[in-house]
């Protein structure tokens, strides 16, 4: 909380989830996060002028890592973005390895993302097209920025693993991407599959998943949203987003998941910015 003046208190919370891999002092992360703030006053509850932005924060401190945020920008097909991916080469190409990408969501876009409903806590019957696009676009970014997507190539291949996980073999069950079952298991269908693709596949398409499960909570948080309108109300959504970040994002393909998320949107980037801070080069944008 902070003292906003004449009696109102500004609330800030963030809430998030970051990912770091490489020698201390040497890390890349990527870290994906809500901001939600609100006004109150300070004698009563009722909450005003909520707001609730995604924010994406990429740091880049490998070679490696930046040529994958390259890829990033490029793939992001906005021409507004072709100075900023070219900095972003000229920093590799002298030898400097740190990069910070950053990207916000604003509010309004989570109307742009759609999911194929539940009744009762259960997938309603089939077809998913809203799951199935949400699924293409996933698999379509991690091509994109890695070169292949090793997960099921289908929403339909995927929802066959799905039925068996959560049934058994030859079940004509609704997928359910709520649900990952056992995903010991492997379906008769394709047995053709090596055993050492299978664990691949059962990996991306786990992300794959979470991702749909994304989409369908970024979907609903516009009505969860407009409901708050009490401190406590507020308290109860920040639990909302610590589960979105908690239990929807696939970690280790957050650069895929803010592809995904901009190619869902459909919305033009906005207040795009490149420059230097100290030894980062640094990127940002919203959508």
């Amino acid at each position: 909380m902070i003292y906003a003046g004449n009696g109102m208190l500004r609330l800030i919370a963030l809430e998030g989830v970051t990912h770091e891999s490489g020698v201390a002092g040497h890390e890349s992360s990527c870290d994906l996060h809500f901001l939600a703030e609100a006004n109150k006053k300070i004698e009563g509850s009722a909450i005003d002028r909520l707001s609730v932005s995604l924010h994406c924060v990429l740091f880049d401190r490998t070679s490696g890592r930046v040529a994958e945020t390259v890829r990033l920008l490029h793939a992001l097909n906005d021409a507004s973005l072709d100075g900023p991916a070219h900095d972003v080469e000229q920093a590799l190409a002298s030898g400097k390895t740190a990069v910070k990408t950053s990207c916000a969501f604003s509010q309004d876009t989570f109307t742009a993302f759609r999911a194929d409903p539940y009744k009762g806590g259960k997938p309603m019957p089939l077809p998913h097209p809203n799951d199935a696009n949400n699924y293409a676009h996933f698999a379509d970014a991690v091509n994109k920025l890695s070169g292949q997507f090793l997960g099921f190539p289908t929403y339909d291949d995927w929802a066959t693993f799905n039925r068996v996980a959560n049934d058994q073999q030859g079940s004509t069950r609704v997928p359910d991407r709520r649900s990952s079952g056992n995903i010991a298991t492997w379906p008769n269908e394709f047995s053709n599959v090596d055993d050492s693709r299978r664990n691949f596949m059962r990996y991306y398409s786990e992300a794959a998943r979470h991702f749909m499960n994304m989409c369908e909570a970024l979907s609903e948080l516009c009505g969860d949203i407009d409901e708050v309108k009490t401190e406590a109300g507020y308290q109860a959504l920040l639990k909302t987003l610590n589960g979105i970040v908690a239990h929807d994002v696939p970690v280790d393909f957050i650069k895929a998941t803010l592809l995904a998320l901009i190619g869902l949107a459909q919305r033009p980037l906005r207040d795009i910015v490149s420059g230097v801070d100290g030894q980062t080069q640094t990127v940002s944008f919203e959508v």
